[in-house]
């Protein structure tokens, strides 16, 4: 398949977005039965570059991702709404978080709409649930 479409998976989780060649390739959106939800980048089938995941109990994750797996700079939203940034190799976060309202960098959001407005597809990666 090659496009834009729709699949929905034995166990219950459905993806719209692109394909190329039969895999998710490009930007796509994720949904699981239990709610949770990843918006953002794929490269053959694994979520990569920009992307968004948000948990179920209203946990968040916005930034880079590589193999499916949080990987470079993101944001996170606590189930409280306490908003961190932060650096992630291969799923695991590499320091200490930083309140983004305590950032000094000028891309800090401010409010959780920051963190889950969808990014653009060519800024899309991918997530790793676990």
């Amino acid at each position: 398949m090659d496009g834009e479409g729709t699949y929905s998976f034995a166990d219950g989780r459905t993806y719209f977005g692109q394909w190329q060649a039969g895999h998710m390739s490009g930007h796509g959106k994720m949904s699981w039965p239990s709610g949770a939800v990843y918006e953002g980048g794929y490269l053959n089938d694994v979520k990569s570059g920009e992307g968004v995941f948000t948990w179920p109990d209203g946990r968040i994750y916005r930034g880079q991702w590589r193999d499916g797996r949080q990987d470079g700079t993101g944001i996170t939203v606590d189930a409280n709404g306490q908003v961190t940034q932060g650096t992630w190799r291969n799923g695991e976060r590499l320091d200490a978080p930083v309140k983004a309202a305590d950032a000094k960098s000028p891309e800090a959001p401010q409010q959780v709409s920051d963190i889950t407005a969808s990014p653009a597809p060519e800024a899309i990666v991918e997530a790793h649930i676990s």
